[in-house]
């Protein structure tokens, strides 16, 4: 619990660490009997007003993003003031504070080393150190009790400390984030969903969107992921394009308000006055805005419902969206190479298809023509033999049609409609084995990867053909159906199912096949009624 509260939100460690201080030196201070050595009414009064604006910046840093930026700089120079006010209240020839001095000086200079370019940063602090040796030599030329020497001394180390600090806090300042590596394409979730998802582990968000399209192609699709699940929105090309000029933004829509990422990782507060439809889309009032930009493509990432959001998550944002770009680039250049080694395959299989299946499909054919011209027209035979060349000519034509789209390199277009692939395969395996086989489908598409589509006909062709051969059917029905979770395919029949309700061993081919969806088999059998149920995930593609 504490961790989500102070995590990537270095405002609020700023301000607690400030408070603890100060509640800390109030407490020695308030039990060390000499302290303070002058003027103690009045520096209990001021430090009592110290510690009051302490616990007001510590609230602040916890209800407003915007006001904890824009404070920031009174604050560093209220906590400056404190130190050096604290040091003429505390400090004489015989009793001084050391501790105290030494760790709050620390914090201020790791505080301006955080939000700042290490440069000014150590310049301030090196400001601060000769305000220390400014204060001794002052105070000695009043003629109050204090040891210069000891002052010098402090303050020489104080500067050494200072450019330490800045050193370490500038090889330090690089924000890491873990590397986004894409699943394996298959039956993995998709990029964009991945991508959703890692966004809104690192980010802490409860919802975030994302657009992604190449440089050439308009973006037409939103991946959207919150408590309701994962969705696509359809867009109107050229409604959701990146700004031309745009950085990873923290944004209050409401109060017109961001701090965006300038050049050399400088953070600028700005009043909001551009306009993001990505935003306007999901009515977003407070979030995380991020350009996405990449060799390959470009887009945008939205992130909302971020517990304790603030000026970190910028810097954090833009290193998450670079990681998310290079893993869409990597992925597009592998499908590339893919493609390559695709389209020589696919002109090989289509040589040899035409060389071996389509001729030897041809010349069966020829030769049962033949044979048919011998019977009467009448005969039994002709009109058996007619029926088998005709489903010839069906099986010709396809494998004619797969050599086409394997030359052409369309062979796997990018979604195909699984209803009207069901209902065009009934009609060719009712003509193939001269049976009824009827597909009945609850909605009127399932869109799904061309490479599923594949899958599941070569399922329902092996379901169909253990019916007929085993089971000796006259009648299949394919039955299509989803759940918000799976795909369900349900093949019976009206065979005469498994003796003595016996069940024999599954296809090898068929229960691999399923295996690889990761898929589900049930088969239950009865006296003239065998049925063979599919569940497949929504996962795998669909």
């Amino acid at each position: 619990m504490i961790r989500e509260l102070f995590q990537h939100n270095s405002g609020r460690v700023i301000a607690a660490s400030r408070l603890a201080l100060a509640i800390l030196f109030g407490i020695w201070v308030w039990f060390d009997p000499e302290q303070p050595v002058r003027d103690a009414p009045l520096g209990r009064t001021l430090f009592g007003g110290y510690l009051l604006l302490s616990a007001a910046l510590l609230i602040v840093s916890w209800k407003s993003w915007w006001h904890e930026f824009r404070l920031f700089f009174p604050a560093f120079l209220l906590d400056c003031l404190a130190f050096l006010t604290a040091l003429y209240f505390t400090q004489s020839h015989d009793a001084d504070l050391v501790s105290p001095f030494t760790t709050f000086f620390a914090f201020i200079v790791l505080t301006a080393a955080f939000r700042w370019q290490w440069p000014i940063a150590l310049l301030a602090s090196l400001v601060l150190s000769g305000a220390f040796l400014g204060l001794g030599f002052v105070l000695n030329s009043l003629g109050l009790d204090i040891d210069l020497v000891k002052f010098v001394r402090r303050a020489s180390f104080l500067a050494m400390l200072a450019v330490l600090l800045a050193w370490f806090a500038r090889e330090r300042r690089q924000v890491l984030v873990a590397r986004f590596e894409l699943a394996s394409p298959g039956l993995g979730e998709s990029p964009p969903r991945q991508a959703l998802a890692y966004a809104m582990e690192f980010l802490g968000g409860s919802g975030a969107a994302l657009t992604w399209a190449g440089t050439e192609e308009p973006i037409t699709r939103m991946h959207v992921a919150d408590a309701a699940g994962h969705r696509i929105v359809n867009l109107a090309p050229g409604c959701c394009e990146p700004p031309d000029e745009g950085s990873a933004t923290v944004f209050d829509m409401r109060k017109r308000r961001a701090l965006s990422l300038e050049a050399n990782d400088r953070l600028e507060a700005q009043k909001f006055a551009w306009d993001l439809n990505l935003v306007s889309c999901l009515h977003v009032e407070e979030g995380l805005f991020v350009p996405l930009q990449g060799h390959t493509g470009r887009g945008q990432l939205l992130v909302h419902g971020i517990i304790g959001m603030g000026s970190d998550h910028v810097m954090l944002a833009s290193r998450v969206a670079r990681e998310i770009a290079r893993a869409f680039d990597e992925e597009e250049h592998d499908n590339a190479a893919r493609e390559i080694g695709l389209a020589q395959i696919r002109s090989s299989i289509a040589r040899d298809l035409h060389d071996s299946v389509a001729q030897t499909l041809a010349g069966t054919m020829f030769r049962l023509e033949s044979i048919r011209g011998s019977f009467h027209p009448d005969d039994h035979a002709r009109q058996e033999l007619s029926s088998i060349c005709a489903s010839l000519r069906d099986e010709q034509l396809h494998v004619r049609s797969v050599i086409e789209r394997l030359r052409n390199q369309e062979s796997w277009p990018s979604q195909r409609n699984l209803t009207e692939e069901a209902a065009e395969l009934c009609v060719r395996l009712a003509k193939h084995w001269g049976i009824e086989v009827r597909a009945v489908c609850a909605d009127a598409a399932y869109y799904a990867p061309a490479w599923l589509t594949h899958e599941i006909q070569q399922m329902v062709r092996e379901a169909v053909a253990n019916a007929v051969r085993h089971g000796s059917a006259r009648y299949v029905e394919l039955r299509v159906s989803s759940s918000a979770r799976h795909l369900i395919l349900i093949v019976s029949d009206n065979g005469r199912g498994f003796p003595n309700s016996s069940l024999p061993t599954l296809p090898k081919s068929l229960s691999e096949r399923i295996d690889n969806l990761n898929g589900t088999l049930a088969v239950s059998s009865r006296r003239g009624e065998t049925r063979v149920e599919i569940s497949i995930p929504r996962k795998a593609g669909i």
